[in-house]
């Protein structure tokens, strides 16, 4: 989960763990106006993914991103939250191979760039980043971290005068 807006290009990294063939485990991506979700078995060719059906041209706005899994061995366990919203998604998958389930290869977690492909670099700025591990983040709860009323008042949302953009940081 995060908060993001980009001012440069419009293919960037989110959150990423892996930096390519081998150690790869899953990726949180956009190109130009539409998200992605990739999840890989230890190999780059075989993966499994899910993205945005739409476009969304809102990214040079302050906007709030969760992404979650279930855990599940299929792309239809990839979910994306914006600005407190489950967006649809269409799913594919390259079958390369046999699914052995996601590696637990140690990699580092990034954000803002995508080790496995040069030119993510998220150009802007961001807040409230936020990682769970082994958790999947329900409906009520992205709302809650949204800030959206009544389920919740959690939000660090950099556009409310109330922080004043408080925990924002040039990316």
């Amino acid at each position: 989960a995060c908060w993001i807006k980009r001012v440069g290009s419009g293919h960037f990294s989110l959150f990423s763990k892996g930096s390519g063939s081998g150690n790869l485990e899953w990726r949180v991506f956009a190109v130009t106006h539409k998200l992605y979700f990739d999840i890989f078995d230890n190999a780059a060719n075989i993966y499994r993914r899910a993205n945005a059906s739409s476009n969304f041209t809102g990214f040079s706005n302050w906007t709030h991103i969760v992404a979650t899994y279930d855990g599940s061995e299929h792309q239809s366990g990839l979910k994306f939250y914006i600005n407190g919203e489950a967006i649809a998604l269409s799913t594919s998958s390259n079958n390369g191979g046999s699914w052995n389930g996601i590696p637990n290869t140690g990699s580092q977690v990034w954000f803002g760039h995508l080790q496995s492909a040069s030119g993510y670099d998220l150009q802007g700025y961001a807040a409230d980043l936020m990682y769970w591990n082994d958790y999947e983040l329900n409906a009520s709860q992205v709302k809650y971290l949204y800030g959206e009323q009544p389920s919740g008042n959690y939000s660090v949302d950099p556009t409310k005068s109330a922080n004043g953009g408080l925990y924002s940081m040039e990316a």
